[in-house]
């Protein structure tokens, strides 16, 4: 005799790094207030969600390219739905703002275009033209 399926839902993994996930696909979810450049799996079940860390890498490695391909003025008008107000300007996120090198934080083009206007200090990913 075969045993019944359960129907008690199991938690998301990470298809990224196998970590559960507590993903509410909703407004409250932290992934809302990443930039919406990936594509979504229809249907938004678990399989479309990724952890922090993975959906971080995911969406630096689309931005890299996004950025590489896309006129600046475009970009700019892309950043500036992230752009953080107040206390949220002092929370970067690791792979989309910054990565650290050599124990050194590194700020990324997609940070320097949140901020609006170069800072004239060359930095290494600066995306303004020159």
């Amino acid at each position: 005799m075969n045993k019944p399926e359960s129907t008690t839902p199991s938690s998301p993994i990470c298809p990224g790094c196998g970590e559960s996930l507590a993903c509410t696909a909703n407004a409250q979810c932290w992934c809302m207030k990443m930039p919406t450049i990936l594509p979504v799996t229809l249907g938004l079940t678990g399989d479309a969600c990724f952890c922090q860390g993975c959906l971080s890498k995911k969406l630096a490695v689309k931005l890299e390219r996004l950025i590489a391909s896309t006129p600046h003025a475009e970009m700019l008008e892309q950043a500036a739905r992230y752009r953080p107000i107040g206390e949220a300007s002092s929370k970067l996120q690791e792979h989309l703002d910054y990565t650290t090198e050599n124990g050194f934080m590194v700020l990324s083009a997609w940070y320097h275009l949140k901020r609006g206007t170069c800072c004239g200090n060359g930095c290494r990913h600066c995306p303004y033209p020159s």
